[in-house]
């Protein structure tokens, strides 16, 4: 199975999710109604199937004609893209977590994580403006990287990763 990019996106008012090629959407709410398979309603319960609902995309596009594709695609210009999780459990943070951003604070890398929470309201789609409160003094920009577990777990050996 090669690496599926799910997206979830807003066209016509309407929110819906599909597997992202190239600058292309294909739906993958508009491509069951030729098929036998059909994928959950809602983006978080796809990814709530962990691998299993990847199963199941992937068996939507391998099994679809390239009309029936062709017929479910949006152009990822006509779209608004939202964040992945809208309202993900939580969100575990790692501080000072490489160099450079510790030695641009003038500190040294910690021995051991620095780990904080965010709230879910932190969560915005690409090209989303982001906010500053009037309190926030200083507003701190850095890349992000977010991580879909879309397995639950606890103490997961390193060679399972």
């Amino acid at each position: 199975m090669q690496t599926v990019r799910l997206v979830r996106y807003l066209q016509s008012n309407m929110e819906s999710y599909g597997v992202l090629l190239d600058r292309e959407i294909v739906c993958l709410l508009a491509l069951p109604k030729a098929l036998k398979y059909a994928p959950p309603l809602t983006f978080d319960g796809l990814i709530t199937l962990g691998s299993r609902g990847i199963e199941i995309v992937d068996r939507l596009v391998r099994s679809s004609t390239q009309m029936e594709r062709r017929n479910a695609t949006v152009g990822l210009d006509d779209v608004t893209l939202l964040a992945p999780v809208p309202a993900p459990p939580k969100l575990v943070c790692l501080g000072l977590n490489y160099r450079d951003h510790a030695k641009e604070q003038g500190k040294d890398l910690p021995e051991e994580p620095i780990i904080f929470m965010k709230p879910r309201t932190a969560v915005i789609g690409t090209d989303t403006p982001i906010v500053r409160p009037s309190s926030v003094k200083q507003l701190d920009y850095e890349a992000e990287l977010a991580v879909v577990i879309g397995e639950k777990g606890k103490n997961i050996p390193i060679s399972k990763t």
